[in-house]
């Protein structure tokens, strides 16, 4: 089992899949309600970007491997966002979303991409803080 879920991303990232594919399914037989879709994919959005950000920043790796792990995480975080993005997509087209939702997960998705995209690069090189001009 364990191999499956290293070759997918690790386990993190299978259980965010498995949430997200299975909740878009839910919602595509009526069984949840396009708000708690979108409730789900927030939280999503939100706990793989930061747990991610936190285990980079919190958890020491072994020497030689940073830069390929941070380059695999980089590559699972954007194949989610793009996942999200292409299935709240499809869900709208049929809709299965409202506009609004979908504008309110597409708001989500991009700016907590772009936020934990920013952190994962903090916490790989360091934080660099420079206050005025120069």
């Amino acid at each position: 089992m364990n191999g499956i879920l290293n070759r997918i991303g690790g386990r993190k990232f299978g259980l965010v899949l498995l949430v997200f594919v299975t909740t878009a399914i839910f919602l595509w037989f009526n069984v949840l309600t396009k708000e708690d879709f979108t409730v789900m994919t927030k939280m999503l959005l939100v706990a793989y970007p930061a747990s991610a950000v936190g285990q980079a920043m919190l958890v020491k790796s072994s020497e030689g491997e940073d830069a390929a792990d941070a380059e695999r995480a980089d590559v699972r975080k954007f194949g989610f966002t793009i996942l999200v993005f292409l299935v709240a997509a499809v869900l709208l087209y049929l809709q299965r979303l409202t506009g609004s939702l979908y504008i309110e997960l597409n708001q989500w998705l991009v700016g907590l991409y772009l936020t934990g995209n920013v952190l994962s690069k903090a916490a790989d090189s360091g934080l660099n803080l420079t206050i005025g001009k120069k």
